[in-house]
């Protein structure tokens, strides 16, 4: 999960465009990602196994010119899949009623990105990511009722996604004899999404037709790397997502603080 303060020629790092300007002459990388997941669900006594097959990203890079690198790549954004319940009691009218609530999410976001990497000197980097993010988002949630004489509830929030993000990142790198350290720093600038997005309330015969504005978040990054003799590298990360400040379907979200 590191990235921003790694710095190698033999590796795709696309967690910091800078350092796709490290990329050697005569060098050509291609690099596959899938994924295989085996799961067993328990509960109450009840198990349940489940497998899925995942396509996880493509990526290739290669040099243009002395000290300039490119990248190109089909990654995911984020994924959706879910498909749970829960029931609870609450109160009508001073009786007990059961509820039980039914959530389910499909779909998720991939990007098609193109960087370039170029060191205008020797030991800093710096560099761009420029990427067409597309997908469908797609959340429903059913409410049942024991009593019978209570409508069903049911909303559903859907959106259509065709946007652009971008991506800047610096790396600057120093070696002592056999010792390197290299520090990077990355920034991704936040927009609103000027796509179809919605919401859907049911109940009571009735529906309730919400549009909604869906934001990209701004996102900071910084990371360092310690290698020695090119056979031990350390790094740390440190990535600020600031869902905080963007609207999801009318609700703000919390901001993602991630550490690796």
């Amino acid at each position: 999960g590191t990235g921003i303060g790694i710095q190698n020629s033999s590796q795709i790092n696309m967690l910091n465009p800078a350092s796709y300007a490290a990329v050697d002459t005569l060098t050509f990388l291609l690099d596959v990602g899938m994924s295989l997941n085996y799961t067993n669900f328990s509960e109450n006594g009840i198990s349940k196994n489940s497998g899925s097959a995942t396509f996880d990203y493509l990526a290739m890079q290669f040099r243009l010119i002395p000290r300039l690198g490119m990248t190109i790549g089909l990654t995911p954004f984020s994924n959706i899949g879910y498909n749970f319940s829960q029931t609870n009691t609450i109160y009508d009218e001073e009786s007990l009623v059961s509820a039980t609530h039914l959530y389910n999410g499909t779909g998720g976001l991939r990007q098609i990105t193109a960087g370039l990497g170029y060191m205008p000197f020797k030991g800093l980097a710096i560099g761009a990511n420029i990427s067409y993010v597309y997908g469908e988002i797609y959340h429903y949630v059913y409410t049942q009722f024991s009593n019978g004489d209570i409508t069903p509830r049911t909303k559903m929030y859907r959106g259509d996604v065709s946007t652009y993000n971008a991506e800047f990142g610096i790396q600057y790198k120093a070696s002592i004899g056999k010792n390197k350290f290299t520090l990077g720093a990355t920034y991704q600038p936040g927009h609103s999404i000027d796509d179809e997005a919605y919401s859907i309330e049911t109940f009571s015969a009735n529906d309730t037709i919400e549009n909604h504005m869906l934001s990209m978040p701004s996102m900071y990054g910084a990371g360092v790397s310690y290698t020695y003799d090119e056979r031990l590298t350390i790094a740390a990360d440190y990535t600020l997502q600031r869902y905080g400040d963007v609207d999801f379907f009318g609700l703000k979200g919390s901001n993602r603080h991630r550490a690796s």
